[in-house]
């Protein structure tokens, strides 16, 4: 580039605009991320649920977690121990969707809740989700036998995503589902 423009010093202006990028993008991956667990946060979920709806009308699979008793832990425990036990879900979590074999969106949706979205998922693939789940809150716990026990409510729904109405319900959906099994476990919030 320097070649036709003898005489100017382009080098020091592409330097400057190859920070600003870079700045930038670091902006955007610092307000897509939940500082205490380091996984997406809810206006990443909104972002990546906006572009599966612009992929019309391609089935999404969404699991929705809670930590049951989490106030139960924060008031007992203290919110020292409310953010261990934050942390270790999202490890939890973090391995279970490792053993997924499509590719997953992972986010702490707010307070003690998380979502896992798929577009790969079908139905079976959704159990085999809630399993690794489970059998990863189970194994978390027995590497911290010195903690608290943290057990888990999830809740799941599978359907068409074509608009952004689509996509709420999905949402509340697996809302719905997971405070069932979560009144069905004698779990409080």
């Amino acid at each position: 580039i320097q070649i036709p423009f003898y005489g100017i010093s382009v080098m020091q202006v592409g330097f400057t605009l190859s920070l600003l990028l870079i700045f930038i993008n670091r902006q955007h991956y610092m307000i897509s991320l939940d500082e205490l667990t380091g996984l997406n946060n809810r206006r990443a979920l909104e972002s990546y649920l906006d572009a599966q709806v612009q992929r019309d009308g391609k089935p999404l699979s969404v699991v929705m977690c809670d930590i049951d008793d989490f106030k139960k832990i924060n008031d007992t425990l203290g919110h020292v121990q409310g953010d261990v036990a934050l942390k270790r879900a999202a490890k939890a979590l973090k391995q279970a969707c490792s053993t997924c074999k499509c590719s997953v969106f992972l986010c702490r949706y707010g307070g003690d809740e998380f979502v896992v979205c798929s577009t790969g998922m079908d139905a079976n693939g959704v159990l085999a989700l809630k399993s690794a789940i489970r059998e990863s809150i189970e194994k978390n716990n027995g590497e911290n036998p010195d903690s608290m026990s943290l057990s888990i409510s999830i809740g799941a729904a599978h359907g068409v995503c074509s608009s952004g109405e689509d996509a709420e319900r999905l949402l509340r959906e697996a809302d719905e589902e997971m405070y069932r099994a979560k009144k069905a476990r004698g779990a409080g919030r």
